[in-house]
C-alpha cells in the first residue's frame, strides 16, 4: 500500500486524527524516514516505514518535528543480556510455572540480534522489526507484548507477559553514549508520561506491509 492509503488507515487504528497523521507523514518523508515515490507511480509504504510513522505517533511532541524524535528514538539500542537464554519448563504440572523468556525468544529475538553486530547490539527500529516478524509468525500473543515509551524519563522497553502469570521478561533500550539526552521532567518527578502499545498495532502493520527480513534471507 502506498502512504495515501495506508496512513489513513493506520490513523484511525492509532487514533491520531488524519491531519496530524499527514503532518507527521510528510516529516517524517521530508526527511527520509518516509520512502518517497519517484515518478507518477507511487512506492508502497515499507514495514521499516510503518514503523517508523508509528514512533512518530507515540512519541512526537510537535508533528511538525515529528522527523527529530523518531531518529531520537531509533537511536536506543539493546544488547541481549543472556545470549544462552533457554525457555524454563516443557508444561509439566510438576514443574515450576515461572517462565523467564517466552517461548521463542531465542531463535526469533536474540540470535538474529546477535548476527546483526558486534555483541548484538540492535537498534529499537530493528528490533520492533524483528518482533512484528515473529508476532506475525505465530509468536506469542500480541495481548502478552507491551511495547512503551516514557518520554518524560528517557525509557523504552518491550514487556512480554503471560496472561495470568503477569510479566516474565523486559527489554531495556538505553541511549547511545555520547547523546545528549532530552528528559522533560527531573529523574525524581512522580508521574511518567509517554504511551504505550500491546502486539496489535504491529500485526496490523505487518499484514499491510512486506517483510524486509524475507526479503533479506532469500
Amino acid at each position: 500500500m502506498g502512504p495515501k492509503e495506508l496512513i489513513p488507515i493506520l490513523a484511525e487504528m492509532f487514533g491520531v486524527p488524519f491531519e496530524t497523521a499527514w503532518v507527521l507523514d510528510r516529516a517524517l518523508a521530508d526527511k527520509g524516514l518516509r520512502t518517497k515515490s519517484k515518478g507518477r507511480k507511487p512506492l508502497p509504504m515499507s514495514r521499516r516505514d510503518a514503523i517508523h510513522f508509528l514512533l512518530a505517533c507515540m512519541s512526537a511532541q510537535t508533528a511538525t518535528r515529528a522527523s527529530e524524535d523518531v531518529e531520537y528514538w531509533a537511536s536506543f539500542t539493546w544488547k541481549p543480556n543472556d545470549p544462552h537464554c533457554e525457555e524454563v519448563g516443557t508444561g509439566d504440572p510438576d514443574e515450576e510455572l515461572f517462565k523467564r523468556y517466552p517461548r521463542g525468544y531465542k531463535e526469533h529475538i536474540v540470535e538474529p540480534a546477535i548476527s546483526s553486530g558486534m555483541d548484538g547490539e540492535i537498534h529499537l527500529v530493528d528490533y520492533l522489526l524483528l518482533l512484528t516478524r515473529w508476532l506475525a509468525a505465530h509468536g506469542p500473543d500480541a495481548a502478552d507484548v507491551k511495547f512503551q515509551i516514557v518520554t518524560t524519563h528517557e525509557s523504552a522497553a518491550v514487556h512480554y507477559e503471560l496472561q495470568g502469570f503477569g510479566e516474565v521478561h523486559v527489554d531495556h533500550f538505553f541511549r547511545p553514549r555520547g547523546l545528549a539526552g532530552r528528559q522533560s521532567a527531573d529523574v525524581e518527578t512522580g508521574i511518567y508520561k509517554g504511551a504505550y502499545i500491546y502486539g496489535n498495532p504491529l500485526l496490523a502493520i505487518a499484514a499491510r506491509t512486506d517483510d524486509p527480513l524475507a526479503e533479506a534471507s532469500a
